[in-house]
């Protein structure tokens, strides 16, 4: 059995999809192989081989930094079979000559500007991530993404085709058995996650005054509670009070319940680079549509990957076309319950755990047989 060191700069366990997507790898992988984990943390998962590494850094290029170092030493003491890595700070931490499998799901040279506002002033700073990104992606035996559009983003950088994989993800809750009922007149809208701009949750706030169908916005988020309650305030500003209620990430172990309380799962990804050229696979459309939820989202390449060409989406940056798209399905029980049924069946069918599984599997049969 090979040795595989799984190592990410994610604190794990967390709310957050990426926490989720490594555990999926971790599982798959322990299956055939002796994995062990490193990520951010501070207490160790239980029944894994798992070394958290607890930073109070606050700093997020410090604290890479720090973990890059900590890991370094970590993997000089024990070495792997192979490396299966996320970013540079992990992976350009890892010793030359075992195989390297780069998870290539985001690029920080691409994202910082969206989580700090000061980088897009420094222009050397995103060079030098860039350049760190490259050295990865040279060094790598081969580049796993989960979205086509990310596969091409990894090419358009100077990596060869045979050495990328399209590894597609799999929803983090259980497939339910159908739609979910609706209950009451108002249309419970969901959101959850990150409030990152890419992700077009102002948009959506921005919208909202304009539907005249009754509903209610309840976002899951990990973000600070000073970015929640700015965001409530945002709500206000828009006379929005009271039908919008923001809330702290719930325990993974919860979230299949709070997702069945809702009628729609919202993902308004808004059209920029992150989005649209590097790519994405949101786990939260995953999550929507195994819950038996519609989705109302953007109409993005990344999204029509995971719903399919057949699904209602609206025009990308067009206020008035999520309205419009929201209203219908408000009006229409009957129709979102149709919409459900097909999100569940192209889930199980394109999306389980099982296919996740397999395609990572056959990537580490390429890797350790050769090609």
């Amino acid at each position: 059995m090979t040795r595989v060191l799984l190592a990410s700069f994610d604190r794990v366990p967390a709310p957050k999809g990426a926490s989720q997507h490594i555990l999926a790898n971790l599982e798959a992988l322990a299956t055939r192989h002796d994995v062990s984990l490193v990520t951010l943390g501070d207490r160790p998962l239980p029944g894994v081989r798992h070394l958290p590494v607890a930073l109070d850094e606050p700093n997020w290029l410090r604290r890479a930094l720090l973990f890059r170092e900590r890991l370094t030493r970590v993997l000089a003491e024990e070495p792997a079979d192979a490396y299966h890595v996320r970013s540079p700070w992990e992976g350009l931490a890892a010793p030359a000559g075992p195989p390297l499998v780069y998870e290539a799901n985001g690029f920080m040279s691409v994202e910082a500007g969206y989580h700090f506002p000061r980088v897009p002033a420094l222009p050397g700073l995103r060079d030098k991530l860039r350049r760190l990104e490259d050295a990865l992606l040279d060094r790598a035996t081969v580049v796993v993404t989960p979205s086509a559009v990310t596969a091409a983003y990894v090419e358009d950088r100077g990596v060869e085709a045979a050495r990328v994989r399209v590894v597609p993800n799999a929803p983090a809750v259980p497939l339910a058995a159908g739609p979910v009922e609706p209950a009451g007149e108002a249309l419970r809208l969901l959101y959850v996650g990150t409030l990152a701009a890419w992700q077009g949750v102002d948009d959506l706030l921005r919208a909202l005054p304009a539907v005249r169908a009754p509903w209610t916005l309840t976002v899951l988020t990990s973000a600070p509670e000073r970015r929640r309650r700015r965001l409530l305030r945002r709500a206000a500003r828009l006379g929005l009070g009271g039908r919008v209620d923001v809330r702290e990430a719930v325990d993974p172990a919860d979230l299949p319940a709070v997702l069945r309380a809702h009628d729609v799962g919202v993902a308004p990804l808004v059209p920029c680079e992150r989005n649209l050229v590097q790519g994405c696979q949101p786990i939260k459309l995953l999550d929507f549509m195994a819950s038996g939820l519609p989705v109302l989202a953007a109409d993005l390449p990344v999204v029509r990957e995971v719903v399919g060409d057949d699904a209602p989406l609206y025009a990308r940056a067009r206020h008035d076309a999520l309205v419009d798209l929201l209203e219908r399905l408000a009006a229409g029980p009957a129709w979102r319950a149709e919409l459900a049924r097909a999100g569940l069946a192209r889930v199980q069918a394109r999306f389980s755990r099982e296919a996740q599984r397999a395609a990572l599997l056959g990537v580490y049969e390429e890797v350790f047989d050769g090609g």
